[in-house]
């Protein structure tokens, strides 16, 4: 909870974003702690690269996907809790390209390891942690 809120005060002034895109399952509670702060709308997208024994797939699995016209001109700032191969955030970036106005990502954790290359300026991480399967509270 801290953590979303220090992310939201601590970088409002550098990334003010027009909304929030939700990864769905493990960015919904920490995207809503961010709306607290941050009151914008909240958007929810969900992909996911594992399979049901938690198996890393080649190609995600696309749940829900949100309308490109509604990121049209706007600053938008993607929520997930960890990031753990980087594969999750760089397709959803890739297939959001040139529908925004300027892109924001935040993550809970992110991984120490090897892991695809986000190439973002505007990239807020909680904390940085060990290679170790994690639970959240709200799993």
């Amino acid at each position: 909870d801290n953590t979303c809120r220090n992310i939201s005060v601590n970088n409002k002034e550098t990334f003010n974003p027009d909304l929030i895109i939700a990864i769905g399952g493990g960015g919904l509670i920490p995207a809503r702690i961010m709306r607290s702060v941050l009151d914008v709308p909240i958007h929810v997208l969900t992909i996911n690269y594992y399979d049901s024994n938690n198996n890393i797939m080649e190609n995600p699995n696309i749940i829900q996907w949100i309308d490109p016209i509604a990121l049209k001109d706007k600053r938008v700032l993607i929520v997930d809790e960890i990031n753990d191969t980087g594969k999750t955030l760089k397709y959803i970036m890739s297939k959001l390209d040139n529908t925004f106005k300027e892109l924001g990502v935040m993550v809970i954790h992110d991984k120490i390891k090897d892991k695809v290359e986000l190439n973002i300026e505007n990239y807020f991480v909680g904390q940085y942690i060990e290679d170790k399967w994690v639970v959240y509270p709200w799993e």
